[in-house]
């Protein structure tokens, strides 16, 4: 609240007579800084800036504190970090491993992990290399896990279902958010059939939406033979 005062005369033939008016003036306070509210403005502030620009400086000024008054909700920078993994996990479904089989949801769910990651590209390189510390992140991957086991995938085999599905996505990801045209030189230097290849698709990130889907069903074709293999006693460990 900010009180505004001004003085107004009253004037008469002989006299002035001097009121206060007194104004209030209501102001919106600011919202209140929470860890939700810290971690929601860094992950806008990496949408818009890039990890470069992700500094506790500027995510502070972001929420109009200084940056000393972020340790007061949060830890460190890392704890941060691992608040925006959760944001863009929740963005994920996988509740399709209560009703589907492991096969048909491990594809629902790539795409979903992809498209969450897809609307937050500039996260990628952020989150794909840094160790995993998010509450959120560990529910999703043991509601995959236990899906997986509940089917029959043997234990040492979990894992690399698991890391199969994400090495796909990760590089399908750098793919479709890469900076320019990655083989843009292939016909000026010398790879004509290559050139036929890239000129297939209309821009970089359908050739790369294209190429996900291809691979992700060589990569469910190949999973569901060596399920079937394992179901034969075979192989349960890589």
């Amino acid at each position: 609240m900010a009180l505004v005062c001004a003085w107004e005369g009253l004037g008469t033939d002989s006299l002035y007579v001097w009121r206060v008016k007194v104004a209030v003036r209501t102001e919106r306070p600011a919202a209140p800084v929470s860890v939700e509210r810290i971690c929601r403005a860094a992950l806008a502030l990496i949408d818009e800036k890039g990890t470069d620009a992700f500094t506790l400086e500027r995510l502070a000024a972001r929420l109009g504190v200084r940056a000393p008054s972020l340790y007061n909700h949060v830890g460190s920078k890392a704890e941060i970090i691992e608040g925006v993994r959760d944001l863009v996990v929740a963005e994920m479904d996988y509740s399709m491993f209560a009703t589907e089989p492991w096969d048909e949801a491990l594809v629902r769910y790539a795409r979903s992990y992809r498209s969450a990651f897809a609307a937050h590209p500039r996260t990628v390189a952020l989150l794909f290399m840094t160790p995993v510390r998010a509450a959120g992140t560990y529910t999703m991957y043991e509601v995959v896990a236990r899906a997986l086991s509940a089917a029959g995938w043997p234990d040492p085999l979990l894992i690399p279902v698991l890391s199969s599905v994400e090495y796909l996505i990760a590089g399908s990801l750098l793919d479709r958010s890469a900076l320019g045209d990655m083989l843009g030189g292939a016909t000026t230097l010398g790879a004509p059939t290559l050139a036929r290849g890239l000129s297939s698709a209309a821009t970089q990130v359908e050739g790369a939406d294209r190429a996900f889907e291809f691979a992700l069903s060589g990569l469910i074709s190949g999973l569901r033979a060596e399920f079937a293999g394992v179901g034969d006693g075979g192989p349960t460990e890589c």
